[in-house]
């Protein structure tokens, strides 16, 4: 029995095909009383409030509804992220509004970016929709919170978009790298080889290569623009995408013909 969500109290467990051998009206998924939990379905099974749920999303459902038969109380809903492996279990506390705000922030970023030609204000409506629609399916949200003006994104055509000031220059490097990720030198590479793609990318691997470096200078741009947790999150993902230019920079063979041709 392998525990998957907390939501308020109640874990969703999933069971494994021994216990389901062993207790045959089991379903694949459970919900308990995490303070009743131990892990030996033996100990647990009289404790289960629910036992037969075929898929996770019904198994969400019943813990959800366990939550709004609880007493009221005016403290927002605690979610607890659970990462199990066969070596350790850790929990960690999130907050689904941040979540929303910093991905809300990026979509804005992108409406607003050349470098994301595909992203408009509709399909960022949509993005932010379905991502609403995630985090309900996970038990984190409400079905009320799903819902998205499809002008939301819109820009207030009022507004006349401020000029760039004269004296600003295009940066050589992500602003936001944390020195330790790869040498410095290494990420102005890696950047001075992505402002160059963007002049002109041949239809191959360094598409790939263009799309990772435009994800990560818009991360780069908005993580002073929100709030503490996201900015967490953000600069994570930026890290990821920088390790993933310089695996790119240094090993791909679509990447290292680009280099060559650039070379005298």
């Amino acid at each position: 029995m392998r525990k998957i969500k907390k939501i308020n109290g109640f874990l969703v467990v999933r069971f494994n095909d021994r216990e389901k051998r062993n207790y045959p009206d089991l379903g694949s998924f459970g919900v308990i009383d995490a303070e009743q939990y131990t892990g030996d379905i033996d100990f647990d099974r009289d404790a289960m409030e629910y036992t037969d749920a075929d898929c996770i999303e019904v198994a969400v459902e019943q813990a959800r509804g366990l939550e709004s038969e609880s007493d009221f109380s005016e403290e927002p809903p605690v979610c607890t992220v659970i990462v199990e492996s066969d070596a350790e279990c850790s929990e960690e506390e999130v907050e689904p509004q941040l979540m929303i705000a910093g991905w809300e922030q990026q979509l804005e970023t992108q409406v607003e970016s050349k470098h994301h030609p595909d992203i408009d204000a509709k399909a960022a409506a949509h993005e932010l929709h379905g991502f609403k629609v995630a985090l309900y399916r996970l038990g984190m949200i409400g079905k009320s919170e799903t819902e998205v003006d499809p002008d939301h994104f819109e820009p207030n055509k009022l507004e006349e978009p401020e000029p760039p000031s004269p004296t600003e220059t295009e940066p050589d490097t992500f602003i936001h790298a944390n020195k330790g990720i790869r040498s410095e030198w290494t990420v102005r590479k890696v950047y001075g080889l992505g402002l160059m793609l963007a002049q002109d990318c041949p239809p191959n691997d360094c598409k790939v290569y263009l799309n990772i470096f435009n994800m990560a200078r818009e991360l780069d741009d908005a993580i002073e623009t929100v709030g503490e947790y996201p900015a967490m999150v953000m600069r994570k993902a930026l890290h990821d995408h920088i390790r993933e230019l310089a695996e790119m920079y240094e090993n791909n063979y679509a990447v290292q013909k680009f280099k060559e041709g650039m070379q005298p």
